[in-house]
């Protein structure tokens, strides 16, 4: 995911990045090289810009990429590929997060979620809203809108192999609730 043209990098520990918007970057619009306990983003219903906390990766090369070798990073309350709306279509080229494996793969989970909106991502292809690279288990996704990606919401790839996505058992869309159940581990 890294190359010259990276919006912005973070290489250090214990930062906050709010409110912040990268547009029109033709690499990775935000990368956490190795740093951790991150906090990329917030309560979007909070400060005084247009996003409040949360910050906005659209119409990059990439919105978001983390290396495996940090850890305890959040990204939480974020628009990636909308426009400010979090509805019209804005997406970036590729995966709207990805998460990059090192010789290194720290054992604190990075976290994404809750209060993303991931969407409309993968515009050069099939790119997903997530990516997992293989041997990325330690990752926690929870309580995102991923929608309309041009790839999967959510890739994993385990020695080039997909895991399995869970199995949808019950849902309500008028209440906002859905249940089912996946393999051990994914």
């Amino acid at each position: 995911l890294p190359d010259n043209n990276v919006g912005l990098i973070i290489s250090s520990d214990y930062n906050k990045i709010m409110g912040l918007q990268i547009i029109n970057c033709p690499g990775t619009a935000l990368y956490v090289e190795g740093g951790s306990y991150n906090q990329i983003g917030g309560d979007r219903t909070l400060g005084a810009g247009p996003v409040g906390q949360g910050n906005l990766f659209s119409n990059n090369g990439n919105g978001i990429g983390l290396l495996s070798t940090g850890g305890g990073n959040v990204i939480t309350g974020n628009l990636i590929g909308t426009e400010l709306d979090g509805f019209t279509p804005m997406g970036n080229g590729g995966p709207g997060i990805a998460i990059e494996k090192n010789e290194t793969i720290s054992p604190i989970p990075n976290t994404i979620g809750p209060d993303n909106i991931i969407a409309y991502n993968g515009t050069w292809g099939d790119g997903p809203g997530i990516e997992l690279m293989s041997g990325m288990l330690r990752a926690v996704i929870t309580q995102n809108s991923i929608l309309d990606n041009g790839g999967k919401g959510i890739n994993y790839l385990e020695n080039d192999a997909e895991v399995d996505p869970p199995a949808i058992i019950y849902h309500d869309l008028e209440q906002g609730v859905v249940s089912g159940q996946t393999c051990s581990g994914c």
